[in-house]
């Protein structure tokens, strides 16, 4: 009995101590949640479900005891991908290698072998334009998509413009110059 009180005492000491944390994990899934659907009601039925199931008290308990520790003893939630963070990988496509680093709203890819060797160009997500710029290696910055509500929207650069649904709904493509 002594070893349970001891170990009971440690282990609140470590998740009770003094850090509320960011509950990344909850609030990823109540952002979800918040935009499944179009519908409100449809959105709280869902949100009526997810509490009964439960997995909102499931979400907060690993929060709580296991990732809000974690985020208080080094700094960092496992489940959040934010800060200096980047994961960078390297991919071979028809015979090219490339270095391609993600984080920070920013997709990066380097080519590494051939004579383009040392070229790169980014792919940069501003969210208050909800939209993705791509920057080349000149320093140009151009819109290649957008997303508004449901729908993303494709800039060629040949000036074409391609709408898609995202939604699930089918919805056929539309093109416009």
């Amino acid at each position: 009995m002594k070893r349970i009180c001891i170990a009971a005492v440690v282990a609140s000491s470590i998740a009770l101590s003094g850090c509320i944390g960011s509950f990344t994990l909850t609030n990823k899934v109540y952002s979800w949640n918040e935009k499944a659907t179009d519908n409100k009601y449809v959105n709280s039925a869902i949100l009526w479900v997810l509490l009964i199931v439960p997995v909102y008290d499931v979400t907060l308990f690993v929060d709580f005891v296991g990732l809000n520790t974690i985020e208080f003893w080094t700094g960092k939630n496992p489940v959040a991908f934010t800060g200096p963070d980047k994961l960078e990988k390297v991919v071979v496509s028809h015979g090219k290698t490339y270095r391609v680093t993600m984080g920070n709203n920013a997709i990066t890819v380097d080519r590494l072998d051939g004579s383009s060797a040392g070229r790169e160009f980014a792919l940069q997500y501003d969210p208050a334009k909800k939209s993705f710029f791509m920057n080349d290696c000149n320093g140009l910055s151009s819109k290649v998509a957008s997303i508004d509500q449901s729908l993303l929207t494709l800039y060629s650069p040949d000036g074409r413009v391609t709408t898609r649904s995202l939604d699930g709904n089918p919805m056929p493509i539309a093109f416009a110059r």
